[in-house]
């Protein structure tokens, strides 16, 4: 143990002013750096904030509409049988060409680099859960505008309307062969009873001679193929066309 009694006072004195001194640094020191921050924050704000009302101009520039400012949406994410609803809330959503695009509005050296990995995943989830076409970012202070995309979305796309002909005409390719298969085994009788339940249905249960859904072409091209292939010279005025509806001035060839 130390003898305090053998250390001259001086010493003590002066080695408690240097703690009070060290104590009180310190203390000046913390107080200084969370007004620097606090600074730092207000300074953030405030060039986001112009930086967000600058941001139509600029969409402007480069063709969108803005339509709505600081969209708030949910959507769900699953964490084994639990769902959770996240609350996300964009810039602004914006038009161009007919597309909506959903756009975020950043300032400062890093934030506007789709390198900054917060950017970049915050983006893709604004591309997950908003219902648009794409994400647009917009660096305010330099007055440039990027579309941003990520190309492996497209593997987990839904189908496109591309697609949906594409299963169209192999519905059609399958009913014709069942449709001869109808043909071949009903025989002309078979034939004239599908063409006369066409006749019922076009003049009656369906004045407007159309599918009006790809569930009911499916169901009803066998018959449709059957009366196409077995009818003497197709008795064409008789089937229905995809999406023509009769007027009273329609002439059916």
């Amino acid at each position: 143990m130390v003898n305090l009694g053998s250390i001259p006072p001086e010493v003590l004195a002066l080695a408690l002013a240097l703690a009070l001194a060290i104590a009180l640094i310190h203390a000046v020191a913390l107080a200084a750096g969370r007004r620097l921050r606090r600074r730092r924050m207000r300074l953030r704000m405030k060039r986001a904030v112009a930086g967000e009302a600058r941001a139509p101009a600029l969409l402007a520039e480069y063709g969108y509409t803005v339509v709505g400012a600081q969209v708030v949406v949910e959507h769900a994410v699953r964490v084994d049988d639990r769902e959770v609803r996240v609350e996300l809330r964009a810039d602004y959503l914006a038009d161009k060409h007919g597309a909506r695009y959903v756009v975020e509005v950043k300032t400062g050296a890093l934030a506007p680099r789709i390198e900054t990995r917060a950017t970049r995943r915050q983006l893709l989830e604004y591309r997950i859960a908003f219902d648009v076409a794409g994400v647009v970012l917009v660096d305010a202070e330099s007055g440039r505008v990027h579309e941003v995309t990520f190309p492996a979305l497209g593997r987990f796309a839904h189908p496109t309307s591309s697609g949906w002909r594409v299963m169209a005409v192999a519905v059609v390719l399958v009913a014709a062969l069942v449709g001869a298969a109808v043909v071949t085994r009903a025989g002309a009788t078979g034939v004239e009873n599908a063409c006369s339940a066409w006749r019922v249905r076009c003049t009656q249960n369906e004045p407007s001679r159309r599918w009006p859904n790809l569930r009911s072409f499916i169901r009803d091209a066998p018959s449709f193929a059957a009366c196409s292939l077995g009818s003497e010279g197709g008795d064409s005025k008789h089937l229905p066309r995809w999406g023509q509806r009769r007027g009273s001035g329609d002439s059916v060839k």
